[in-house]
């Protein structure tokens, strides 16, 4: 799912770059614009949240400073907006197939980029983003997300100004359709069946199993309707979801990988393996029969290079999914990658 908020203190994502082992990303053209590439550096960051240009400290849009409004109860301040979050989850299916196939988190992280191009397209301005993957929830249980921090800059045909965001609050339900249709239809071509909104094969009682946190919410919830008998607005469970929340977990996407395969009962690891090999023998590259009829078996070699490789999971336990983490690897022709690389 996608998930909007507006944030007007985001010391939080500077928190993420000095304490978390991963770093985040910028992307959009609006962050192209401005020269920003690669890794996100605090200092950049902390001068865009206050819409100055990183490098010439120029006002990239109208300084606005708190307000304060008078009302019957007392005074309100309404603060100035930095970013705007934006977190993309996928579903648990595909999170909990992800601790053993690379290729289901890279369908993931593609499925992300395609909703930041909507973003630019629903905005029609050129966004300034930074990106951060994670691949665990609150709770320690397997959740790949994506947090999109939009900053409070964007540029449009009359240069540059602060983000319309009303387009990014009101389109929540139709991004998190096109998250999901991108998402499991990258999977489904990657061989894997669709049981919608989840992957096939992967029953329910494991996927609660490791639903922690969502568990921890509902049970907040329940407390609520039982203390108050009625149902919490939006906002009471925003805080909920704030107040239940664990301290962020500091290790890299590979540490956390390793350590959830490692949960994994040995039916359960058996059961995804066999997932994944299913869906890799579904899937081939395809060869123009023109090109194998005038080059032969070469040019099958060549194309199938060009479309990509297909990886192959190497269980050198024998294939009884009851190895470690360390005992699981993914063949490219020569080239092996460990669990969790590529993040």
């Amino acid at each position: 799912m996608v998930r909007v908020r507006a944030m007007s203190n985001a010391q939080t994502y500077a928190s993420y770059m000095r304490e978390e082992a991963e770093v985040g990303q910028w992307t959009g053209k609006g962050a192209e614009m401005l020269g920003l590439t690669g890794e996100v550096g605090l200092r950049e960051f902390a001068t865009l949240r206050y819409g100055e240009h990183p490098k010439t400290g120029e006002a990239l849009r109208r300084q606005v400073e708190d307000t304060i409004r008078h009302k019957p109860w007392g005074d309100v301040t309404y603060r100035a907006r930095e970013l705007y979050e934006i977190t993309v989850s996928a579903p648990k299916s595909v999170s909990i197939q992800g601790i053993v196939d690379p290729e289901v988190v890279a369908a993931h992280m593609h499925a992300v980029e395609k909703i930041m191009h909507d973003l630019e397209y629903a905005t029609q301005r050129d966004l300034v983003m930074a990106t951060w993957q994670h691949r665990s929830s609150r709770a320690g249980d397997p959740q790949l997300h994506t947090h999109i921090a939009v900053m409070n800059v964007a540029h449009g045909e009359d240069g540059w100004g602060g983000l319309r965001a009303r387009e990014l609050f009101i389109n929540q339900r139709q991004l998190t359709a096109t998250y999901r249709a991108a998402v499991l239809g990258e999977v489904e071509a990657k061989g894997y069946k669709i049981a919608y909104p989840e992957i096939a094969g992967i029953s329910e009682e494991l996927r609660d199993k490791y639903s922690q946190r969502r568990h921890q919410v509902e049970e907040k919830i329940e407390e609520y309707r039982n203390e108050h008998g009625m149902q919490p607005s939006y906002r009471a469970v925003q805080a909920m979801v704030l107040n239940t929340r664990e301290p962020k977990d500091a290790r890299t996407a590979r540490e956390i990988a390793a350590e959830q395969y490692d949960r994994l009962a040995p039916g359960e690891r058996a059961q995804l393996v066999a997932l994944a090999t299913e869906a890799g023998e579904r899937r081939s590259p395809y060869v123009s029969p023109h090109l194998q009829e005038k080059y032969g078996e070469k040019s099958a070699v060549v194309a199938a290079e060009k479309a990509g490789k297909k990886p192959q999971l190497v269980i050198q336990d024998g294939g009884s999914g009851e190895g470690s983490a360390e005992d699981v690897e993914w063949s490219y022709g020569r080239r092996k990658r460990g669990l969790g690389m590529g993040m």
